[in-house]
């Protein structure tokens, strides 16, 4: 009988499963091998999938100085960057530090110099004096992390040996639509090791190049389009906590993404925690929670004003009192949260003031501080992705602690609700050090002590130009006045009126005005009505001027004088309805009835039902003679 020949035994789907993916795998080394042969290198970074930007020039640009290849800062950034320059080639011996971030990097309101970029720039020579050190300023004003990361991507191929990161106060500056990538991370985080190969990044390439130019992501443009400059203040902000935790997703994206680049660059990273004003800078902006109606939203805010009013008299228990109370009707208000902490400040309670405080910069409506979320974020990719974290927030915590006796950083640490002080950034620019040297990227030297700090100290701030110093603080009180921030604007220009008056400068018609608006508000009305009739006096068609100088003439009754106020206001702005009422009542406690009846007359055709005007133009026709 002949013999059945055998079948040959079936491969199980699991074994056919395996021996394709070897198979896959030895055709993907091949490849990548074969691309390597042929010099196609891998991308540095993976693309962000959050946005794109429109073309621009490169930050930096190849020109000669002195006779010598360097990099300076491209002409069209100098708006957003400080003029930098550094060599082509890298001298033996030599490290390149790249500072990266927003304005607070830049040095804002002043410049690189008092910058922490600054600060390390003179430093480090001193410190560790057998390297060469070039550091060297890419920090770009009102730069959030996404476009920080593009500017990463350009400095890899600049010979970096470090990069400093100090990003998080710009998160919600642009707008951005996120589309469906909220739960892409995860995806992501699977795919790391494609985007790094040769393959991939052939593909990509020559998928760019057949596609069309429209693109799922967000585009955004070359330089910052931030939603405050599209509006008055901080009133394009809402509250809607899906973009906010979508805002937050790309944030941590970009974090790992810088490190990353920088890694695949043989360069290494050290992140800062960014830190701002909690005790003497109120939100920007508040919203209700709940849904109150009229008559629950009048009864909080009359809460909420008598509890201010209450702690300014001293009376603290009232006005906690008060909080609580407003607290039971909605208590999403981040400026009911910054007055809880301002009253707890005031009677000692420095713990339970700082949570306060916190939570009040946490739901703002307008975050431009970096929120709590955003520092947790910087510390746990410090943490996974074992970079060095410098812990500014900490550090000023701590210095405030020592020095004032609470762990609240104001006004002492910041010129704003984010711009550190010189001081400030000198301790950052030490804390930065200390970290290098953990790291080992710095050797402290034998000389280094706190007198040759001390030294470097007196030579930084002696290089502070005063008349530069002074607009630099104007700059930073018109941009605080823009945003509603009028009590915060007015102490910088205070600062800025004294300093050009102590360096015998020019006035500055515009620093005095703000200057001017403090002291106002502070009852210090003879410094303000002398700043103002300076003002009137540079500037005769500032009709704002003129009209805040009449005011008060008229409350201290200098009234002949407000009157010429008053007529020069409406004269120069004829729509004032203001102006002109207060010219009638002025010219009526001069008695001068026929002319006050004339401009309650003109008044009351803008307004022709306004209450006031009626009463004061009664007045008037009642005085006058009948005929």
């Amino acid at each position: 009988m002949d013999e059945i020949p055998s079948r040959p035994a079936k491969l199980s789907v699991l074994k056919k499963f395996g021996y394709g993916l070897v198979v896959t795998a030895v055709v993907f080394i091949f490849v990548e091998a074969l691309l390597a042969l042929f010099g196609v290198e891998t991308e540095l970074s993976q693309r962000d999938p959050y946005v794109g930007f429109e073309s621009s020039l490169p930050l930096f640009v190849e020109t000669s100085y002195q006779g010598t290849p360097v990099f300076q800062t491209a002409s069209n950034k100098l708006l957003y960057f400080n003029p930098q320059r550094f060599s082509r080639g890298k001298v033996p011996g030599t490290l390149r530090v790249f500072c990266l971030g927003g304005s607070t990097t830049f040095g804002r309101p002043f410049d690189d110099r008092t910058s922490y970029v600054g600060w390390l720039r003179e430093l480090l020579p001193a410190a560790d004096q057998s390297k060469r050190w070039e550091v060297i300023n890419a920090g770009g004003v009102s730069y959030a992390s996404y476009r920080v990361a593009a500017v990463m991507d350009e400095l890899v191929q600049y010979s970096p040996d470090l990069f400093i990161i100090y990003t998080g106060h710009n998160e919600f500056l642009e707008e951005r639509t996120y589309g469906d990538l909220k739960d892409s991370a995860s995806i992501r985080r699977w795919t790391k090791p494609l985007y790094r190969s040769r393959t991939f990044s052939l593909s990509r390439r020559w998928l760019d190049a057949e596609s069309t130019p429209e693109s799922t992501q967000s585009r955004l443009p070359a330089e910052v389009d931030a939603i405050l400059d599209h509006s008055v203040g901080p009133d394009s902000y809402h509250r809607d906590e899906r973009r906010r935790q979508q805002v937050y997703e790309h944030f941590q994206y970009n974090l790992h993404r810088m490190i990353e680049t920088a890694r695949a660059a043989g360069a290494g990273v050290i992140l800062v925690t960014p830190a701002c004003n909690l005790k003497d800078f109120a939100p920007f902006k508040s919203e209700f929670e709940t849904e109150l109606d009229v008559d629950q939203s009048q009864r909080w805010s009359d809460l909420f004003l008598a509890a201010r009013a209450a702690e300014k008299s001293g009376d603290s228990a009232r006005s906690l009192e008060l909080l609580r109370q407003a607290s039971e009707l909605d208590t999403g208000r981040a400026d009911l949260h910054f007055q809880i902490g301002r009253t707890h400040f005031a009677r000692g309670e420095f713990a339970q003031a700082r949570s306060a405080f916190e939570l009040a910069v946490d739901i703002d409506i307008c975050p431009l501080r970096a929120t709590s979320e955003i520092q947790r974020l910087v510390e746990q990719t410090a943490i996974e992705k074992r970079v060095p974290l410098v812990d500014f927030n900490s550090i000023l915590r701590g210095a405030c602690t020592d020095s004032h006796g609470h762990p609240c950083p104001g006004s002492e640490y910041f010129l704003d609700h984010v711009h550190p002080t010189v001081a400030s950034h000198r301790l950052l620019a030490l804390a930065i050090l200390e970290a290098m040297a953990r790291a080992g990227v710095v050797t402290i030297g034998q000389r280094w002590d706190d007198e040759t700090i001390a030294v470097i100290s007196r030579r930084i701030e002696s290089r502070i130009d005063p008349e530069l110093q002074a607009r630099a603080l104007t700059n930073l009180a018109q941009v605080l006045s823009w945003a509603g921030k009028q009590a915060a604007a007015g102490p910088i220009a205070e600062q800025a009126v004294a300093l050009r008056n102590a360096a015998n400068l020019d006035d500055d018609p515009e620093t005095m005005f703000y200057a001017a608006v403090n002291y106002a508000v502070k009852g210090m009305d003879v410094k303000a009505i002398e700043l103002l009739e300076k003002v009137v006096r540079l500037q005769p068609d500032d009709a704002q001027a003129r009209w805040r100088l009449a005011v008060l003439l008229y409350e201290h009754d200098r009234l002949e004088e407000s009157v010429e106020q008053f007529r020069a206001a409406v004269r120069l702005d004829p729509q004032d309805l203001y102006s002109q009422q207060m010219l009638g009542r002025a010219l009526l406690k001069l008695k001068r009835y026929d002319e006050a009846r004339s401009a309650m007359e003109r008044a009351l055709k803008s307004a022709p039902n306004d209450p006031q005007i009626k009463e004061n133009l009664a007045v008037a026709r009642d005085k006058l003679p009948q005929t």
